[in-house]
This record gives structure tokens, sequence and C-alpha cells, in this order.
């Protein structure tokens, strides 16, 4: 997806093809992510 306004959350505004690991959320307990076009959202098991 487009990563022109940071919005994959890896840390640039490249764009990217593929699914890309968000070092922010190694050992968060990630249960859901969505993806839009101008966005990206992830949930945690405890609700965060």
């Amino acid at each position: 997806g487009s990563g022109e306004d940071g919005q994959l959350g890896i840390g640039n505004s490249e764009e990217k093809d593929w699914v890309c690991s968000v070092s922010a959320l190694e050992g968060q307990g990630v249960c859901g992510v969505v993806a839009g076009s101008r966005n990206s959202l992830a949930i945690c098991d405890d609700g965060r």
C-alpha cells in the first residue's frame, strides 16, 4: 500500500506491495489488523 503519509506504520513513507512487520507492535499481543486506503489499525488483546 501507499505509505505516502506514514499510514503503514513502518517508520517511513515508502510504498509496499507486501506485508511488513511493525516493530512497535512486536510482543504486544495483536489480535486484529485492519487496513484502508489511507490508514491502518491494529488492536491488542488487552484492548489497546
